[in-house]
């Protein structure tokens, strides 16, 4: 319900956290760990939290894609 009200206000969606960016992936919390440290993903540090921007995470998704199609 709340993504539907920040939406319905013009606001962004909510930060991800890592659970959320590895449900995002369907990959591991522990896969979504390499990523970062590969400095592919970089976090926003919220309070001593790392989150996440959802555009963040679909622009990974879109390079992952095009690096996937290069290999073929």
């Amino acid at each position: 319900m709340l993504r539907e009200e920040l939406a319905a206000v013009g606001e962004p969606d909510p930060l991800l956290d890592v659970g959320g960016v590895a449900r995002r992936l369907s990959v591991s919390v522990r896969t979504v760990e390499k990523i970062i440290a590969s400095g592919d993903l970089v976090p926003i540090w919220v309070e001593g939290s790392r989150r996440f921007d959802r555009d963040a995470v679909e622009a990974y998704i879109r390079r992952r894609v095009r690096v996937g199609r290069a290999r073929r």
